[in-house]
């Protein structure tokens, strides 16, 4: 059992985490909820070492325990998969496992004793993995798994998990669901940090929900109801935003309603998520959904549209054919929006204040005989910081002290207001992003597609894909596995191709090679 007592965490004047009481149970799946900001992260991050409490106690098996970093957490057994992987490519899925406590026989790495000492460890070979196998070579769901195995390698006993399926196919995530609770079966205490509700009905036993650093509430999950949850979390009811009655699309495909076509494109071969012949387009005022898991050929077909990445073949967008002469910045400027796959390294600069995140690519909307008019970027982002909710001391205050959500939300702000776009790009718009902020974005999303704003949207979460499209494409090894539209969408269907099994389009829909888009020529 862990139990922190009274325990505070203040960064300057920002109160993150406020005299907070709680015990985890041991042998059990608890679930830690709440709004971005809410204080969850800084919780775990005091729990495994990586922050030291203002004030408070942290106690193991009524222990009183003083962590001075993660090393004296892992040797109290505790563990914590971040939400993005910690995993060096370029070396073995046993390299991996070991990295850091590797055995050694005469000055000399010891593989197959350790690979020895694993497998006795596990309850049976649905844990095993490639082991010899680079990382670079694996799925997504492979490597999450190499995480956890590195906890128990480490004989962890308190797992925490961040944001765990985050990039998971619908098959995989219950592969996981399974896992969890085998772990908890061998003795394990599980800690899920999640804003996605169907999971914690799924396999957590208890929940514990957070709200500007204090506890709000806990209980037991069986006792629980989806609302009952989502107004702890947010102090409000979801609304209803309408987003599944996307009403039907146009029959017209001509030439002209395509605001985007790509025909017969390949970029680099050799390359991890290298396109292969893809001929696809997105109708005007559509929202076009692209599934798959990780590394199939989503960031490619983002950096062939932005011209970031050589390729061969057509792309014609919003009428212009840009396959040849076009820089990034003439495409941006025809009026392309676009939310990133990573913020942090593709759309912030974390080290600059949020008022300087906000005019970020739109520099020239603020200056005045060449300086910049710091009473009219003060106000213009005033605005647009009330518009989105995003929630902020002050202007001036670093980005990076926001949570993920609010950096989230003021890319948005930005992209949509500051640009006005015909066209929109969304890389996993709502990843790490609480539902009150889903829910904002969301409505956003098709407020933009009904005023006749095309989307590209790429998301990991079926669901989201599945209640904002009109049509889906799914992505596999850089090739199109399957094609369907709103009324023939099938959760098990597309993640089947997702996992490469080819589906056929969906009947009524347009042949890519009909119109000679396959062979590299724009209609």
């Amino acid at each position: 059992m862990i139990e922190s007592k009274n325990l505070s965490k203040s960064f300057g004047s920002t109160q993150a985490l406020s005299d907070f009481s709680l015990k985890f149970e041991e042998h059990k799946i608890h679930a830690v909820l709440g709004e971005n900001g809410a204080g969850k992260s800084t919780l775990m991050k005091l729990l495994f070492g990586l922050l030291k409490p203002t004030s408070g106690e942290i106690f193991i098996d009524a222990k009183k325990v003083e962590f001075q970093n993660s090393l004296d957490a892992i040797a109290e057994g505790i563990g914590m998969v971040q939400q993005h992987f910690c995993l060096v490519e370029s070396l073995s899925a046993i390299d991996n496992i070991i990295l850091g406590a590797e055995p050694c026989k005469n000055l000399v790495l010891d593989r197959d004793n350790a690979l020895q000492e694993l497998k006795a460890k596990l309850p049976d070979k649905s844990l095993h993995v490639p082991w010899h196998q680079k990382v670079s070579e694996l799925s997504v769901g492979y490597r999450q798994r190499i995480e956890i195995l590195k906890l128990m390698y480490r004989e962890s006993k308190f797992l925490i998990l961040d944001e765990p399926t985050a990039v998971l196919t619908p098959q995989e995530i219950k592969s996981f669901f399974a896992l969890l609770l085998r772990l908890k079966e061998m003795g394990r205490t599980i800690v899920l940090i999640t804003h996605k509700l169907n999971e914690v009905f799924a396999v957590c036993d208890q929940y514990h929900v957070l709200r500007s650093g204090n506890l709000i509430a806990s209980g037991e999950v069986a006792s629980a109801t989806h609302s009952q949850l989502v107004k702890f979390m947010i102090g409000r009811d979801l609304q209803n935003t309408g987003l599944s009655q996307a009403p039907a699309l146009s029959n017209d495909s001509s030439p002209s309603s395509k605001a985007l076509v790509f025909a017969g494109v390949s970029t680099e071969q050799g390359v991890r998520g290298a396109l292969k012949n893809i001929s696809l387009h997105v109708m005007k005022g559509e929202i076009l959904g692209v599934a798959g898991v990780e590394g199939s050929g989503q960031t490619k077909l983002i950096e062939a549209l932005l011209r970031i990445c050589s390729f061969e073949g057509r792309i014609k967008f919003l009428d212009y054919d840009i396959s040849n002469e076009s820089r990034t910045k003439e495409i941006r400027d025809m009026g392309l929006a676009l939310i990133p796959e990573d913020r942090h390294t593709q759309a912030i600069w974390l080290e600059e204040s949020c008022a300087k995140n906000f005019i970020i690519g739109i520099e020239e909307n603020f200056q005045k005989n060449y300086f910049f008019d710091e009473e009219k970027i003060h106000a213009q982002t005033s605005s647009w910081q009330k518009e989105f909710s995003v929630k902020l001391q002050s202007l001036s205050q670093s980005i990076s002290s926001l949570s993920g959500g609010n950096q989230q939300k003021l890319v948005f702000a930005r992209e949509i207001l500051g640009r006005e776009p015909k066209f929109i790009i969304c890389h996993q718009p709502t990843r790490g992003v609480d539902l009150g902020a889903i829910e904002k974005i969301h409505a956003e999303i098709f407020r933009l597609r009904n005023s006749g704003v095309s989307c590209l949207l790429i998301s990991s979460e079926l669901d989201e894909l599945v209640s904002l499209s009109d049509r889906i494409y799914v992505l596999y090894d850089g090739k199109i596995s399957g094609e369907f539209k709103r009324s023939d969408f099938s959760r098990d269907d597309i993640g089947r191709a997702m996992m490469g099994v080819t589906v056929e389009p969906s009947a009524g829909l347009s042949n890519e090679g009909s119109n000679g888009e396959t062979s590299g020529a724009l209609p």
